[in-house]
């Protein structure tokens, strides 16, 4: 099993606040509902007893339901490898990262420019997580907009992902209904059949986004009956921006970002019973300045850890969308703002975040997928926390060396201090005279080097011969309906 047993979470709500909020999330699902863009999901909803207004589209859920819901939705849940051997396990707390998806551009940090996406930066993009060792799962970093129709891109990303990803996978785009079935073929093909690929997942929905406040669309709808028939994990992941598309108060956010979950939540587990679901956070503020969403606010970060508290107390699994950053290059601003989010994240017991190589403005960058690699590992060491014991106390020690001794020839360091110690490859340690001797460079500089030479120890786990004819010709197919 994958990821780090993180296994002393902290609390930011009382036990109070937090019925509080799950009491008025109920109150506002049964009386003010969410719309539902779908008659097939309303007909699903009514059928158990929610009340629909088909003119309006939208559903008011009694709170037996939601508990309902609740009781349905698994505690915990496996995505595997392509090989369905390695896995990570959601929902117990054991801390998993995961590089970044479907960002339309790559930014070059020293030009200070973005262009188009390929599918060569995809491809890269993979190769890279793969040999990433702090990245525990891979994803579809970029969209490829080189690829044509536009229709057929989120195919050609899980297509990639089955080719040139040995890590399990975090979950890449599905545009709509229509490609959902072809990446649904793709994985079953792979994964050796329907049942195969249900009981050990090597794929799951990212993401199913209410459109905030209170709507699911009926894209989102289609391609949520499509994978949750098929018994396919399903992140729910609503975008809430204080003031703009929720209350402006940040408890009034996480309180309506709890009912876009839940009623996704309540769908899912009425159209198939015991479906997978991550419940996720990735709401922010709109900046009352510029009138942009933030993806590196303090604020962001509050909402967060309520929501992974809350997602604990209903014992789902949980994820957030840290390692984001609202700056556009790789550099202080953009470590800031992933190491202060990630942090407090991974501290209150998310099982979760992406995002690494993320940079605002729909951006990836190979350098800062190296830089948040070098941040995941810090974390990772952080939520290992340590092992209390006779032997790590080492009174024994202390006593022999005695006062004013020193610990550095003792065996007790020599045996524990790789296990106790972490070692940064991009972070400065060393005096000035030497830093300079090396060439005085800067942790993007350090990482720009690193990025060949990482992508050249990529090892190849090649599908076998006739599952990748199977996926060529489920392309070629999908590419002349999808037009």
């Amino acid at each position: 099993m994958l990821g780090v047993l993180n296994k002393r979470p902290l609390d930011i709500l009382s036990r109070g606040e937090v019925e509080d909020i799950h009491e008025k999330t109920l109150e506002l699902l049964e009386n003010v509902g969410c719309a539902f863009h779908h008659k097939e999901v309303l007909n699903i909803l009514e059928e158990h007893g929610a009340y629909v207004d088909y003119e309006k589209q939208i559903a008011r859920l009694p709170s037996y339901l939601v508990e309902e819901a609740l009781r349905k939705a698994p505690h915990t849940y496996r995505i595997y490898d392509k090989t369905q051997k390695e896995y990570c396990k959601f929902g117990e707390g054991r801390f998993v990262s995961r590089l970044t998806e479907g960002r339309a551009y790559v930014v070059d940090p020293f030009k200070k420019i973005q262009k188009k996406a390929t599918l060569s930066d995809l491809k890269r993009g993979i190769m890279l997580g793969e040999a990433l060792s702090n990245t525990i799962m891979n994803n579809a970093n970029v969209t490829p907009q080189d690829v044509e129709p536009p229709s057929i891109r989120d195919v050609y990303m899980w297509k990639y992902l089955f080719e040139y990803a040995s890590k399990p996978v975090g979950g890449a785009w599905t545009f709509e209904k229509d490609s959902a079935i072809y990446i649904l073929k793709m994985a079953e093909k792979v994964a050796g059949g329907k049942k195969e690929l249900r009981s050990k997942p090597i794929i799951r929905w990212f993401m199913c986004e209410c459109t905030s406040p209170l709507t699911y669309s009926k894209t989102a709808l289609d391609v949520l009956l499509i994978y949750a028939r098929a018994g396919l994990p399903i992140i729910f992941a609503p975008m809430v921006m204080a003031g703009g598309t929720g209350p402006i108060t940040l408890v009034g956010d996480i309180m309506q970002q709890n009912a876009e979950n839940l009623a996704g939540i309540v769908a899912t587990e009425l159209i198939n019973p015991g479906t997978p679901v991550t419940y996720m956070s990735a709401s922010s503020i709109l900046d009352m300045k510029t009138t942009l969403f933030c993806y590196g606010s303090p604020e962001q970060a509050l909402v967060t850890l309520a929501s992974i508290q809350l997602a604990r107390n209903y014992r789902l699994p949980n994820a957030v969308m840290a390692n984001h950053t609202d700056a556009l290059v790789p550099g202080p601003q953009a470590a800031f703002e992933k190491a202060i989010f990630n942090l407090s994240s991974i501290l209150s017991g998310t099982d979760e975040f992406g995002g690494i190589g993320f940079l605002g403005e729909d951006g990836f960058s190979f350098e800062q997928a190296i830089i948040d690699d070098e941040i995941a590992g810090a974390l990772l060491r952080i939520a290992a926390g340590f092992e209390i014991s006779e032997e790590t106390l080492a009174f024994d020690i202390i006593e022999k060396v005695g006062p004013g001794g020193n610990f550095l020839t003792q065996k007790h360091t020599r045996d524990h201090f790789k296990s106790e110690q972490w070692f940064p490859s991009l972070i400065n340690r060393l005096r000035w005279e030497e830093w300079q001797a090396k060439g005085s460079k800067n942790i993007v500089e350090k990482a720009h080097e690193r990025i060949d030479e990482l992508i050249k120890k990529y090892e190849p786990n090649p599908l076998p011969k006739d599952i990748q004819k199977e996926l060529d010709e489920i392309v070629k197919e999908a590419e002349k309906k999808l037009k």
